[in-house]
C-alpha cells in the first residue's frame, strides 16, 4: 500500500515539470476502498531539472486488495484556448505501462510492500525521487496544467478506487485589484489611469518578458468568434518586462522584489483610433497578459475581459 501511494506521487512528479497548487480528490461515484489523507511534494513548484524531489503520503486501505486487481492511469495536459479548457492526452511515461496488474506494477518499484496488501492504515515516510532531465516535446507536454486519473479495478473491471490529481501553472503574481478610469474609457487620444494592487511571491528574474495578446470577440449565432487584434502598444507586445515598466508613467521599476504592491495612477496614453482599428477596438474583447522567464516558462498569466459600447469604444465591465 505504501508503494501504491509512492507510485501515485511519483507519477504526479513525472507528468508535472513546473506546477504549483497540486490538488487531489476522489473521482467516480463507484466503490472507494482507498482514502488518501496526505500527498505533499517538495520543492513546490517542482522542476524537472535533474534535482531530486521529496514525496510524503499516507492513507488507509479499507479492504484487502483482491488478487488480479489492475491499475489504470490516464493523464491529460490542459491548455486554455480563449475561454475553453482543451484536454490533450498525455503519453504513458511509465516503463511498466499505464494499464497493468497491480502486483506487477508494485514490483517494478523498489522499496515498498509486496502483494497481498491487507486492509490497514499506511504512513509513507518522505521518499526521495530522482527527477529526470526532460527535453523537446515531452518537456513541453509535461509543463503547465495537468489532470491525472489513477483508477484501481478488480478482475471484473469494476472500480475499487479512483483519484484525480490536478495541478496548475506557476503564478508568482496575485492581483487583488484592477481599476481603470475614466469609466467608461474612450479610445480618443485621452489618457487613462490604472490602479493595481497585488502580491509578487518571488523576485522577478532578470530577463523576464511580457507577452500580450488580444482578441475581438464577435458573437455569430450561438458561437463566440475570436479575431486576433493588432498590437497597438508602441514598444511592442512581446517585450522585456523591465523595458515595459519603464514605458509606463508611474509604473513599477526593476528590480521587482517579492512583496505586496499597491500602485495608483499608472498613466496610459490612449491612441487615436480610426477606420478598421476603431471598429476592432469596439465591442467585446479578451486580453491575455503572460510573464515568462528566460526559458520562456510561465511565471504568471492573467486574462482580462471587457466590453466596449458604441463606435467611439467606451470600455466597460473590465474583469481579470
Amino acid at each position: 500500500m505504501k508503494n501504491f501511494l509512492f507510485i501515485l506521487g511519483c507519477f504526479c512528479l513525472i507528468i508535472c515539470s513546473y506546477v504549483q497548487a497540486i490538488t487531489y480528490d476522489k473521482c467516480g461515484s463507484e466503490k472507494q476502498i482507498l482514502t488518501i489523507r496526505k500527498l505533499q511534494i517538495s520543492p513546490d513548484p517542482i522542476h524537472l531539472s535533474g534535482k531530486n524531489a521529496l514525496i510524503s503520503v499516507d492513507g488507509t486501505l479499507h479492504e484487502d486488495l483482491p488478487a488480479g486487481a489492475r491499475i489504470h492511469i490516464k493523464a491529460w495536459k490542459v491548455k486554455r484556448i480563449f475561454a475553453w479548457d482543451i484536454y490533450l492526452n498525455a503519453p504513458c511515461v511509465i516503463p511498466v505501462g499505464c494499464n497493468v496488474e497491480a502486483c506487477k506494477f508494485f514490483e517494478y518499484f523498489s522499496g515498498g510492500p509486496r502483494c497481498p496488501l491487507t486492509a490497514q492504515s499506511y504512513v509513507g515516510d518522505t521518499i526521495e525521487i530522482e527527477m529526470p532531465e526532460l527535453g523537446g516535446f515531452i518537456k513541453w507536454f509535461a509543463s503547465g496544467r495537468f489532470w491525472i486519473e489513477i483508477k484501481v479495478t478488480d478482475q471484473k473491471n469494476e472500480q475499487l478506487s479512483c483519484y484525480a490529481i490536478k495541478g496548475s501553472e506557476k503564478q508568482i503574481l496575485s492581483i487583488r485589484k484592477l481599476q481603470i478610469s475614466p469609466d467608461p474609457i474612450h479610445l480618443s487620444g485621452k489618457n487613462a489611469l490604472i490602479s493595481i494592487g497585488g502580491t509578487l511571491y518571488e523576485d522577478l528574474p532578470a530577463g523576464a518578458r511580457i507577452h500580450i495578446k488580444a482578441w475581438k470577440v464577435k458573437r455569430i449565432f450561438a458561437w463566440d468568434i475570436h479575431l486576433n487584434a493588432p498590437c497597438v502598444i508602441p514598444i511592442g507586445c512581446n517585450v522585456e518586462a523591465c523595458k515595459f515598466f519603464e514605458y509606463l508613467s508611474g509604473g513599477p521599476k526593476c528590480p521587482l522584489k517579492a512583496q505586496s504592491y499597491d500602485i495608483d495612477a499608472i498613466e496610459i496614453e490612449l491612441p487615436e483610433l480610426e477606420g478598421f482599428i476603431k471598429w476592432f477596438a469596439s465591442g467585446r474583447f479578451w486580453i491575455e497578459i503572460k510573464v515568462t522567464d528566460r526559458k520562456n516558462e510561465q511565471l504568471s498569466c492573467y486574462a482580462i475581459k471587457g466590453e466596449a459600447r458604441a463606435l467611439f469604444a467606451p470600455i466597460k465591465h473590465v474583469t481579470v
